[in-house]
């Protein structure tokens, strides 16, 4: 399954990070420079091919890391607000790996070298990143865009649609508030009060990120060279009974708007993975079924396709890249109007946060449902389909259902009381 494995990386061997139209790759030596060259490109240079014993399928070594929404622009040209305050890319290979099957029981230790030390301690080592005890706080209230202000942009996006612009656009809200203290603490909180099968926390010092997304944004096996996409649209917030729940999830099922928006973006995805499949390869394995998460009810389809020969990471995300769940369709012209009507960068909100194996394999996430912070800073987004039959309370309402998760794990950790 999706969320059988966790992966943590240690002792960082290169690690990167860019902006600019510059990536620098860090390692023991002196840092590299690489300018005005295709950064996804530059990371897959830097991983090594790699077969544990077993031969083991899924991730064995190499990068670790994530893409902003931003980092789109490499082949999205338009006239994107300015997005120097966050890095586009922040990763690593590392030196070490410890990989937790959870299905199992069973950790393992992986490592990209010989390793000389007499003893490693797996207790020792995921203590450093599960324990969760040490002190987070919040020491200002949360600062969020008000309703009168998300209302006309919203009427904003469904005049574009009037006029045939667009069908669908994925628009968001963000939200900040400054913090003090630990993040994988509050990391850990967000692990319990929404737990998803995509899950990540990347700390780069200064910068941390802290995804429970739900949502797959591709899976590649490199020995069958099958690629599979996971887009999900409609939500619905959970009963607080069961027969409440039940009904929750039957209005969501037979809801005709959502899945109409869902089936918008499952053409636009199969479209995508023809750019990059073998021809008559892609299909659609799953319409629409109901997923069932801690706060919410999702729809979510699956799409499947042979990818051709010898495509590249790059080319991957060339395609693909941003998802269309979260920015709609057409997806240029609706990133257009991200751009315009959202007015602040999204950082990794709606980027993607995953893996590439040593062994070819790769796995990256919709980092929705995701924290990231800039110093003492933290921020998220929620957002939801505006489609031609909209109702602006009824979006708002989901952007709330949807926000919940994360206000609920700063609630739950924060030494001091939550303002919204």
């Amino acid at each position: 399954e999706d969320d059988e494995e966790s992966i943590i990386g240690i002792n960082p061997k290169y690690t990167f990070i860019s902006n600019n139209n510059h990536i620098i790759v860090s390692s023991d030596e002196t840092p590299i420079i690489h300018t005005n060259e295709n950064v996804f490109d530059i990371v897959q240079s830097y991983i090594k091919p790699c077969k544990t014993d077993a031969d083991k399928k899924g991730f064995n070594t190499g990068f670790i890391g994530m893409f902003t929404y931003e980092s789109a622009k490499h082949f999205q040209d338009f006239n994107w607000l300015n997005s120097d305050t966050y890095p586009e890319v922040l990763g690593s290979i590392y030196d070490r790996y410890i990989i937790i099957n959870h299905k199992e029981s069973q950790a393992y230790f992986v490592s990209s070298t010989l390793y000389n030390r007499e003893h490693v301690s797996f207790k020792s080592i995921v203590d450093q990143f599960i324990k969760g005890n040490e002190v987070f706080s919040i020491v200002s209230k949360i600062d969020c865009q008000k309703k009168e202000l998300y209302e006309k942009q919203v009427k904003r996006i469904l005049a574009y649609i009037k006029q045939g612009d667009v069908y669908q656009v994925n628009f968001s809200r963000s939200y900040s508030v400054v913090v003090q203290g630990c993040l994988s603490t509050l990391y850990h909180h967000l692990r319990v009060a929404s737990p998803a099968p995509y899950s990540a926390y990347i700390n780069f010092g200064t910068y941390h990120i802290l995804s429970a997304s739900p949502e797959l944004f591709f899976k590649k096996n490199q020995e069958t060279e099958m690629i599979t996409t996971k887009p999900i649209k409609g939500t619905i917030a959970r009963g607080d009974t069961q027969g409440n729940d039940r009904k929750q999830k039957e209005q969501l099922q037979n809801s005709t708007k959502d899945q109409a928006e869902l089936l918008m973006i499952v053409d636009l995805e199969r479209n995508d993975l023809n750019k990059i499949c073998k021809t008559g390869s892609v299909h659609v394995t799953e319409l629409r079924a109901i997923e069932s998460y801690q706060h919410v009810h999702h729809g979510v389809a699956s799409i499947k396709g042979e990818l051709k020969k010898n495509i590249r990471f790059s080319q991957i995300m060339e395609a693909l890249f941003p998802g269309g769940s979260i920015t709609g369709a057409p997806k240029k012209r609706a990133m257009q109007i991200i751009n315009e009507c959202e007015g602040t960068q999204r950082g990794p909100y709606t980027g993607s946060i995953g893996f590439i194996s040593g062994n070819g394999d790769m796995t990256f996430n919709i980092a929705i449902r995701t924290l990231y912070s800039k110093g003492n800073t933290l921020f998220f987004h929620a957002g939801g389909g505006i489609v031609a039959d909209s109702n602006c309370d009824l979006e708002w309402e989901e952007c709330n259902i949807k926000a919940r998760g994360m206000i609920a794990s700063l609630s739950g950790v924060s030494k001091n009381r939550i303002l919204v």
